[in-house]
């Protein structure tokens, strides 16, 4: 069995990369390492310049590994349609499950070692590259590096398998609510008991013998998890009336596809949660930026300005979410155009994704101490950041915000779209720490922010026709 695992694994990393360069051409796919490298390399450089230290560098990098690695973790949350449809032609060998000797389970389990894998050498390591930088002044040794990746491996790892673990647990009938509480209780223990260094050195660790222990404690937690993990969990069925005509009724939806994108993403495995998932992940992550932040610059940002802001990321994964179950070519079939159908998903994403970020920075209000004019401008950034960041996926990805990741192209165009509002919006939140944000300031962020949201709207209206005829055309 294990040698019939073996080349299963090895049929989907080739499935993987030949999907890809079949995609965007091998040219444009093998040169997104190269990228990761040069980008990881300009960040460094430029951080090396502000003075900032080589092991603060190096933690920001396992910060940013921890948190891809928990938005992989999420691949569970679909469940059985992870093995049956939600991942369509993009992982062929997953729909065999009914045909191959392997169960479900050892299927998603090559699938998620396999997933682990590939970021590793296509991500994680064109990021240690971009440290090179530190190597060529002497701040950092070249043995260094192979620690680093390692270390950058395990931080990608542990978020990967915390994530699952407690899908793995939901599909055992463990609530929601109650893996919630574990938690929350156990990061807010963390934070009051001010341990998070602690933990964070205890779990990513720089030391290469440390971080093989852990990389070998977390593998046999995610052996665990896959173990009890069902893969075609489902929740109880019930009987329900009729709910399309009342939903697109009361949302005023004439043809009915918002209602139908809101229906499928309440039906799907993980259902609504998928959202609030992705949303208490980047807060979470936010949380941990501050400490380090605090660490590297020697100053604490301003939490309503920091937090709109990253929470604002979501707006990415909220889309990815939103467009997981169905494609144009589906829509193609029936009396409607494509823009009308684009229109849909950034209705529903007004109804999903700013709620649920809203949600999250009520939270952030609650838990720091956030001035009145802190609180408005950093609503006011989440708000427009999010329309923003919804346009440029839009425009740039399409029905398939997954796959453009790939692309070398798109994916330097995104990274720059992202980058030019946020950088310097997170340096104001820094710039403004000392004391309260002056009336300038924040008048000229909010303004900002409105900018941007018009932006984002344009971006988003102009997507419709323009990939109608992409995929007329195509």
């Amino acid at each position: 069995m294990a040698s019939t695992t073996w080349l299963v694994l090895r049929a989907m990393a080739r499935e993987e990369h030949r999907l890809h360069a079949a995609l965007f051409g091998g040219q444009r796919f093998g040169a997104l390492p190269v990228f990761v490298a040069v980008a990881s390399a300009a960040t460094v450089g430029a951080l090396q310049f502000t003075g900032t230290d080589a092991a603060a560098i190096a933690d920001g990098a396992r910060v940013l590994a921890l948190a891809f690695g928990l938005y992989t973790g999420t691949a569970g949350l679909v469940g059985d349609d992870l093995l049956e449809r939600a991942l369509g032609e993009t992982e062929v060998l997953l729909s065999t499950a009914g045909y191959l000797p392997l169960s479900r389970r050892r299927l998603l389990g090559a699938f998620l070692v396999k997933d682990a894998a590939y970021y590793a050498v296509l991500f994680l390591l064109p990021i240690c590259a971009g440290f090179a930088p530190l190597v060529a002044t002497g701040a950092l040794a070249p043995a260094a590096l192979g620690s680093l990746w390692v270390s950058l491996l395990v931080a990608f790892v542990v978020g990967m398998v915390a994530t699952f673990a407690a899908i793995a647990a939901r599909t055992r009938g463990v609530p929601s609510w109650a893996l919630g509480v574990v938690v929350a209780g156990g990061a807010g223990a963390v934070w009051a008991t001010g341990n998070a260094a602690a933990a964070w050195n205890a779990v990513v660790a720089t030391g290469f013998l440390h971080a093989l222990a852990v990389l070998a404690a977390a593998l046999a937690a995610g052996a665990a998890a896959l173990a009890v993990y069902v893969p075609t969990h489902r929740d109880p069925a019930e009987t329900r009336p009729n709910q399309f005509g009342p939903l697109a009724d009361a949302i005023g939806d004439e043809n009915g596809l918002v209602a139908r994108t809101l229906l499928d993403l309440a039906r799907s495995s993980g259902g609504l949660l998928k959202p609030v998932v992705s949303a208490a992940i980047l807060l979470a992550l936010a949380a941990f930026l501050v400490d380090v932040a605090a660490r590297i610059v020697g100053v604490t940002p301003k939490p309503g300005v920091f937090f709109g802001t990253v929470l604002a990321l979501s707006a990415f994964t909220t889309y990815n979410w939103l467009t997981q179950f169905d494609s144009v070519e589906e829509y193609l079939l029936l009396p409607v155009s494509v823009p009308a159908v684009f229109r849909a998903k950034r209705t529903a994403f007004l109804l999903t994704g700013l709620p649920t970020s809203v949600a999250a920075y009520a939270v952030v209000l609650a838990v720091y101490d956030v001035s009145l004019v802190d609180a408005a401008v950093g609503l006011a950034l989440l708000g427009g950041l999010s329309v923003y960041l919804f346009g440029v996926t839009v425009a740039l990805a399409g029905f398939d915000p997954n796959e453009f990741l790939f692309d070398v192209r798109r994916f330097a165009l995104f990274t720059a779209g992202v980058a030019v509002p946020l950088v310097p919006v997170l340096l104001a939140a820094f710039a403004t720490a000392s004391g309260p944000i002056p009336a300038a300031y924040a008048g000229a962020l909010v303004a900002a922010s409105a900018a941007l949201a018009a932006v984002g709207v344009g971006l988003s209206r102009r997507a419709g026709p323009r990939w109608a005829a992409v995929y007329a055309a195509g």
